[in-house]
């Protein structure tokens, strides 16, 4: 009886021995499992396959010889599928193989990520035969939309049918932490994902599938995975083994429109206009190659279509003639960028503010000019040493003082400064006003406000570097007052001031050199006539203006 117990214990124990690697194999096997699933699931199907394999090879340095061959073959296995599905490596995918086919002989394939080529491959190392496929022209099946994983809401249900040559916009929000997103999609007949980077739009990711994918009726799949800061995926909606779908149709699908409300516009049929031929495709336009929702900086990164609005490519609206456009030039029915501006040319900016200085140079002379028969309000005022208005005989120190006569001729006289707002309605045409202090002017009921509305029009347009050669036309309240001369008398010299009136209009032309397209510096030089007692004066002056 002892004998036998002994025997158990020496049984239990050998047992628990040869356990003990296999427990911690097992455990290893978990965790190893765990990182594979990751880099399938989130890497590779978000398409980040250098990632992906970095992963899984990293799986298999872990392991070392702590994980069972089974594990580390599996993973070989979908090194060799980001190789040969992913990269289109077939000769990297052929290598991963026959190392998982090495560890282990049973290694199994998944066919729902391998592509026919990367499945012919595996087949030709492993000696069977690939399973029987049928073709068939109808699309593949549409998943519900409860198949499609992740928490994300975006705007395009599942299946929705699309008329082809459309540009798709996709508008997705997420309730996880993310910072980035990236849209992929795959025409109908292609094998190749496309990549787009999304733009985070108040909350919203935004981006747009281009028309140049929507030519073929058929089913067109993309997906979107969202990240946090840390670059890892934290949301999604589809992946490359379970796509959202769009049915791509030849007419009559649903009425687009991008997150600013505007509609969506056909894109024009590739095939209406074969290259090189006579007479077709005459446009000299050179288009970027940035899509709707990008970053950019001027118009002709973006892509045919688009225009490059507050740093972002939107869609470039229509026209029938070149005043209609930000940017001055109308081609197509579409707003686009002049082919024969300068590369630096864009939209231009509406909004514009000046700071402007002026001088005003005033014909004057005359006969008589402190005789005090004359209306000191009209005309003249003449003001003795002490400042003080000579207003009748009594107040004459000199009686010969008040025939003096001056030689006519033009003085500088008040000077202007003024805050200016514009707003244009074209790259040429601006309409505004300004708002500014008159320093000088006589000592009798002057008016030092300067308050102005202008038009202005440019020769050249506003959104280019380069010359600027501006006209203007304005009205506006603000007395043209200026001191004529000293006139001598027996009780010191006097000063006569000659009144303009208080109401003036001016038209002037002005020369200037544009630093960028929104900050240019120019001098002007206008005549100015006071109303409603005439008054002639010639207005140099200097501007500084800022478009936003």
């Amino acid at each position: 009886m002892k004998s036998r117990v002994i025997h158990r214990l020496v049984a239990t124990a050998v047992v628990a021995c040869l356990s003990l690697p296999a427990l911690g194999q097992s455990s290893r096997d978990a965790g190893a499992n765990q990182k594979i699933d990751e880099a399938v699931n989130h890497q590779y199907l978000m398409m980040e396959l250098d990632k992906a394999e970095s992963i899984l090879k990293n799986v298999v340095t872990t392991c070392g010889n702590q994980c069972s061959p089974e594990v580390i073959a599996r993973a070989w296995m979908y090194v060799g599928i980001v190789r040969g599905s992913g990269k289109n490596d077939l000769a990297g995918a052929s290598e991963a193989f026959a190392t998982a086919q090495s560890i282990d002989p049973n290694v199994q394939l998944d066919r729902d990520l391998a592509s026919p080529e990367t499945q012919a491959t595996f087949d030709s190392l492993s000696g069977t035969a690939p399973p029987p496929t049928t073709t068939t022209s109808a699309p593949p099946a549409v998943l519900d939309a409860g198949e499609i994983p992740g928490d994300m809401n975006c705007n395009l249900d599942q299946g929705v049918r699309v008329t082809s040559r459309m540009p798709i916009p996709i508008s997705c929000t997420t309730n996880a932490s993310a910072t980035e997103a990236v849209l992929k999609f795959k025409e109908y007949g292609s094998n190749d994902w496309k990549k787009v980077d999304l733009t985070n739009s108040d909350g919203a990711f935004e981006g747009v599938i281009p028309c140049d994918v929507t030519q073929n009726p058929g089913p067109l799949q993309w997906f979107v995975g969202a990240k946090n800061a840390a670059g890892e995926y934290v949301d999604q909606w589809g992946s490359k083994k379970s796509p959202a779908v769009v049915q791509i149709v030849q007419d009559g699908g649903v009425e687009l429109t991008y997150s600013d409300g505007s509609a969506v516009a056909r894109c024009p049929d590739s095939s209406d206009c074969p290259p090189d031929f006579p007479g077709c495709g005459t446009s000299s336009k050179q288009c970027g190659n940035l899509d709707w929702g990008a970053s950019c900086k001027n118009s002709s990164e973006c892509k045919c279509g688009l225009l490059c609005e507050s740093g972002t490519c939107n869609n470039a609206p229509s026209c029938s003639s070149n005043e209609e456009c930000s940017t001055g030039y109308c081609e197509n029915g579409l707003c686009a960028v002049d082919p024969h501006a300068t590369s630096s040319s864009g939209p231009f900016q509406r909004h514009w503010v000046s700071l402007g200085f002026a001088a005003d140079m005033v014909n004057y002379g005359g006969e008589q000019l402190c005789d005090p028969s004359r209306d000191p309000a009209v005309e003249t005022v003449c003001v003795d040493g002490n400042g003080a208005v000579i207003k009748g005989n009594t107040d004459m120190p000199d009686p010969g003082a008040a025939t003096a006569e001056i030689n006519n001729g033009f003085q500088l006289s008040q000077y202007r400064i003024h805050l200016g707002y514009d707003f244009a309605f074209s790259p040429r045409l601006l309409l505004g006003a300004r708002l500014g202090y008159i320093i000088g002017g006589n000592p009798v009921s002057f008016l030092p406000v300067h308050a102005e509305l202008r038009g202005t029009y440019n020769v050249f347009p506003i959104n280019k570097i380069g010359l600027r050669l501006p006209i203007h036309l304005g009205f506006g309240v603000g007395d043209l007052d200026f001191a004529i001369a000293n006139v001598p008398s027996s009780a010191g010299p006097l000063t006569v001031y000659k009144k303009g009136g208080n109401l003036f209009t001016t038209l002037g032309a002005g020369l200037g050199y544009a630093f960028m397209p929104n900050l240019s510096a120019d001098i002007r030089l206008a005549a100015v006539v006071s109303l409603p007692t005439f008054n002639l004066a010639i207005q140099p002056g200097l501007n500084l203006t800022y478009g936003f």
